[in-house]
């Protein structure tokens, strides 16, 4: 199941993901930067099975446990045309974008980037951000 997200009303380079079906309730906002929205789409994706439910996050010595609760890809627009289930998903876009959600208070949130490596996201004020150029990383919270 892909799903093709439409572009945010106020904000038209940002794409708001909605909470995935039995999972924590967490709403995504991926946003490209200014312009970028004509390059890029953004699909949300199912979490796939095979994704290690341990990982060690960057800078830490241990693996901890995660909880993958929300699933996305980038794909290139080809032509300013909109992309389609056939396109493929981009492995890393061409510049750094912003993936935000609202941050529960005492959880640390990580984006997936291979192997059993993850990325802890910066959270302040709510939020938990990270700058990023993958095209396809699921996104979770640790145990």
């Amino acid at each position: 199941m892909h799903i093709r997200i439409n572009k945010n009303a106020t904000h038209a380079d940002d794409f708001d993901l909605p909470a995935m079906a039995d999972k924590p309730v967490k709403t995504l906002k991926v946003r490209l930067g200014k312009g970028k929205s004509a390059k890029y789409d953004v699909w949300q994706k199912e979490i796939s099975a095979d994704i290690p439910t341990t990982v060690t996050v960057e800078g830490d010595k241990t693996a901890s446990e995660v909880v993958w609760f929300n699933n996305y890809g980038i794909k290139q627009r080809k032509h300013n045309a909109d992309t389609t289930d056939a396109d493929h998903f981009e492995d890393t876009v061409d510049h750094n974008y912003t993936l935000e959600l609202d941050a529960e208070p005492g959880k640390r949130y990580v984006v997936y980037t291979g192997g059993s490596t993850a990325k802890a996201m910066t959270v302040a004020n709510g939020k938990a951000t990270i700058q990023i150029n993958l095209g396809d990383p699921p996104t979770g919270h640790i145990k």
